[in-house]
């Protein structure tokens, strides 16, 4: 069994933020030989703590500057079929389902707001979701990256304790914040999809 030691955690964190690290460099990073380090990157693959190792991309400079949120209601019963109908969309970077009325949130990256309009009409207006916002962001506030965590989160991840609302990750609503958004604007009437109006004057 893998513990999550402080050396440990420090791995994780750096191969999240750079995959490409070599064994070398990630031994002078947590003061570890070259030999330890490789076989505590092994074990924690084999555990499944590290997942994969991904690039990271400018899907601006390649034609995908927006990014944009829809949130929906659905049929809980058949929430697997709305995975699937998501998965399906490749704009679609990311679906979770969320506590509150309208429980599923997906974040895609379009080329503009007609991009997103398009999407919404060809792939979700006539899908499972209904009652669908949509709203692209102004700007990225904070960038994906690992979570800031100290001796205390070692701690709690080896017995097993949560923040308090029984949810492990969370704010204790089910889900992250997202950010800054603006309104995508009025969609065509026949559309049954809602836009929120924009709020600045």
């Amino acid at each position: 069994m893998v513990r999550i030691d402080d050396t440990n955690l420090k791995l994780l964190q750096l191969l999240q933020r750079n995959g490409r690290m070599t064994m070398t460099e990630l031994a002078g990073a947590v003061g570890r030989s070259e030999s330890t380090v490789r076989e505590r990157v092994t074990a924690l693959e084999l555990a499944g703590f590290l997942q994969g190792y991904q690039a990271r991309v400018d899907w601006a400079a390649v034609g995908l500057p927006a990014s944009a949120v829809i949130r929906a209601r659905c049929d809980i019963g058949r929430i697997q079929e709305v995975a699937k109908q998501l998965a399906g969309i490749p704009h679609v970077t990311r679906a979770m389902l969320l506590t509150g009325p309208k429980p599923v949130l997906a974040i895609l990256r379009v080329r503009d707001i007609q991009h997103l309009h398009s999407i919404l009409r060809e792939r979700l207006a006539t899908g499972l979701l209904s009652d669908i916002e949509a709203e692209v962001a102004m700007e990225s506030l904070v960038e994906t990256r690992p979570p800031v965590v100290g001796e205390s989160i070692v701690a709690d991840n080896a017995t097993g304790s949560t923040n308090g609302s029984g949810l492990h990750g969370s704010h204790g609503n089910g889900y992250a914040p997202l950010g800054a958004y603006a309104a995508v604007g009025p969609l065509h009437a026949r559309d049954p999809v809602q836009v929120k109006p924009d709020p600045r004057p």
